[in-house]
């Protein structure tokens, strides 16, 4: 996401290469042997050498970056006037910024795509040569499918993020149509936690003897196994539609995604509800505006379930923006179980932080962002809490939270204010919310 509100705010062209067959040009550090089976034998071979990585070895994204590496490397020496450097924060990251000389580039490595936006139009032609004259063919993806999305770029400077391809390619594979997702106004109904737990029973045990026939005859599955399988695939493909641009189906999907190894007829429901939403709403589009007028700041969010089974445990949502944009978003399961709001809220705020510091240290090679970083919260308490070195016998358990927040806003590298809890968008990435307050934050998440 920060690439692309970097090219909005510099109005840079965007492109992305596709490296073919990525994970195959990687060589193994050492020898590697792998059984063949059966259908393969030849002469009585049962083993073989392996010399590439491929897809399935836990290392081969490791061996692949390494060897993108040292090609980033090669290129720099032979090309000094476009050499690009690794950024200090985030190592997927290159850039060559020369303000004097009016050029930009930026290109961000996401597997096998690497993304590029830069206002020096000979650079991504010439970068492209230079991997397939170094055996990596390379061709470019189409602005319509980056990475499944279609990135458009208006003359004013705005770019949207369309995923309308994407989702009705989705909805197609299980039957969902204009006719049965018409009345679906909300990815997950209010108390959605609540009710899954009690509907699906999965972290009692007591689903033992569950039916599977529902979904067996409205999906066609024909195991159980096919059932959690089908299942896995579409929460993993609904993240990467709601991680990207459709933020506000980002609780449901995080949700879900605990309970998919342990699916039935009620996760495949859910889940299909959450696709009939977004299908029902496929038109709509996160835009990304050029504006340069406000600053780096963070909307805090938690839910208190400190008394709700099974875990106890609060969700922290927040988001983080830039000029308005949405940098990115949170939304998980805190790893403690916290025994009040305040402590939700202020344990909600770490991972926040650690979002708007690396945020402010990538774009600071290309925007003048200040610190320090204005952060909101909707807990008087917690406020109190960051803005005073408070100590008591009811926070002594979570003195290192509290000091590490207290500490970053004396630095003056955090500020914390309050805004009320209707206001904040992160609202809608903690719970189930109705349809008239879903659609306000999705108004203010940009995406309409």
């Amino acid at each position: 996401m920060i690439v692309y509100i970097i090219a909005s705010l510099r109005d840079l062209d965007v492109c992305c290469l596709d490296v073919n067959n990525a994970y195959l040009r990687g060589e193994l550090p050492e020898a590697m042997y792998v059984k063949l089976p059966d259908s393969f034998l030849d002469e009585g071979k049962k083993y073989a050498k392996l010399f590439r990585a491929m897809p399935g070895k836990p290392d081969s994204g490791k061996i692949w970056y390494d060897k993108l590496s040292g090609l980033y490397a090669q290129f720099n020496k032979r090309y000094p006037q476009y050499a690009l450097i690794k950024n200090k924060k985030d190592p997927t990251l290159y850039h060559d910024v020369r303000p004097s000389d009016n050029i930009y580039m930026l290109q961000a490595i996401c597997v096998d795509n690497l993304i590029t936006v830069t206002n020096h139009k000979p650079y991504p032609e010439l970068f492209r040569q230079y991997l397939i004259e170094n055996g990596c063919p390379t061709d470019y993806e189409p602005k319509t499918s980056i990475l499944g999305f279609r990135i458009i770029k208006l003359e004013t400077g705005e770019i949207e993020i369309d995923c309308t391809a994407y989702i009705e390619q989705l909805a197609q594979q299980f039957d969902i149509n204009e006719s049965n997702s018409s009345s679906v106004f909300t990815p997950s109904p209010p108390n959605f936690e609540k009710v899954l737990e009690a509907a699906c029973k999965i972290a009692d045990g007591e689903n033992e003897k569950f039916n599977y026939n529902h979904a067996k005859n409205r999906y066609g599955f024909k195991s159980q196994q096919e059932i959690i399988t089908a299942a896995r695939s579409l929460d993993a493909a609904l993240q990467h539609i709601s991680r990207k641009a459709r933020f506000d189906t980002l609780y449901t999907c995080c949700t879900l995604a605990s309970y998919v190894n342990k699916a039935n007829h009620t996760i495949i429901f859910y889940l299909a509800r959450c696709l009939k939403y977004l299908y029902r709403t496929r038109n709509l589009k996160l835009h990304i505006l050029p504006n340069k007028n406000e600053k780096l700041f963070i909307e805090i969010e938690s839910d208190a379930a400190c008394f709700l089974p099974p875990d106890r445990k609060s969700r922290s949502g927040g988001v983080c923006r830039l000029n308005g944009n949405v940098v990115g978003c949170i939304c998980s399961k805190q790893h403690i179980v916290t025994d009040s709001s305040s402590y939700a809220e202020s344990f909600a705020m770490l991972p926040a932080i650690k979002l708007g510091l690396y945020t402010y240290w990538v774009l600071k090679d290309f925007e003048n962002v200040s610190l320090p970083i204005v952060m909101y919260v909707d807990n008087m308490a917690a406020l109190k809490h960051a803005i005073n070195d408070m100590n008591s016998d009811r926070s002594k358990h979570w003195d290192t939270v509290l000091k590490t927040i207290f500490e970053l806003t004396k630095l003056k590298i955090l500020e914390v204010k309050h805004r009320p809890g209707v206001d904040l968008s992160a609202d809608v990435l903690t719970k189930g919310l109705a349809r008239e307050p879903l659609e306000k934050h999705r108004r203010a998440l940009n995406i309409y």
